[in-house]
């Protein structure tokens, strides 16, 4: 059994969960390449995160949040964030379900700082509701198109990006894929047919138990 992650992990968080019998191999097919912005005042904003990439920049072009209400899509980037010191108001497990709840509560003045392949959903929603949105690009996403040479028996995806950049010069047929949630599984699926395994709560923990829980079956 052969597992490849689509971008570099912590070896103790997945051997936790799959243990040390499985071969695995972790493989970088996106590069984030963080944007240099003069940080300017975030009085009155709401800010929306929808990347744990999206919060390390924000910090890197010393923006200080401390006074805002934050929103944000995924765990990892909510735990980013409270590592900083900033709470966390609400967070969702993708952009279109965080769409939802800031239009149901009529959240306005947002600020979305995120990459520049980020979808256009939050925007979408929000001012279709006559709701103020601005979109902030705090880093690039480069694809790097490998090209590899091995089979393996799964295939772990955790971006858009990463399945367009993976899938350009390799197959996805033969093996069992697994996705990090919705929005990555959509893409998957403008390349294959065949059944997708997909994290509902959009993390990594989630992800790593739905793969043993398959691997065992």
């Amino acid at each position: 059994m052969k597992i490849l992650f689509t971008k570099k992990l912590d070896e103790t968080e997945v051997s936790a969960i799959l243990g040390n019998s499985i071969e695995r191999e972790f493989l970088e097919v996106i590069k984030i390449n963080p944007k240099k912005i003069n940080p300017f005042s975030l009085e009155t904003k709401n800010l929306v995160f929808t990347s744990e990439n999206a919060v390390k920049c924000f910090f890197e072009n010393r923006f200080v949040a401390h006074h805002n209400t934050t929103y944000c899509v995924g765990e990892k980037t909510a735990q980013a964030l409270m590592k900083q010191g900033v709470k966390v108001e609400h967070t969702e497990k993708n952009a279109k379900a965080l769409a939802r709840y800031l239009v149901e509560n009529k959240i306005d003045n947002v600020l979305h700082f995120c990459g520049n392949l980020a979808l256009p959903t939050l925007q979408e929603e929000l001012e279709k509701e006559g709701l103020s949105y601005k979109k902030i690009e705090v880093y690039e996403t480069e694809l790097h198109y490998p090209k590899i040479a091995k089979t393996y028996d799964v295939i772990a995806f955790f971006s858009p990006s990463g399945v367009r950049s993976f899938a350009k010069h390799n197959t996805l047929q033969g093996s069992t894929i697994f996705s990090i949630g919705e929005t990555t599984t959509k893409e998957i699926e403008n390349f294959t047919k065949q059944k997708i395994f997909t994290s509902e709560a959009n993390s990594l923990q989630h992800l790593l138990e739905i793969i043993k829980q398959e691997i065992d079956c």
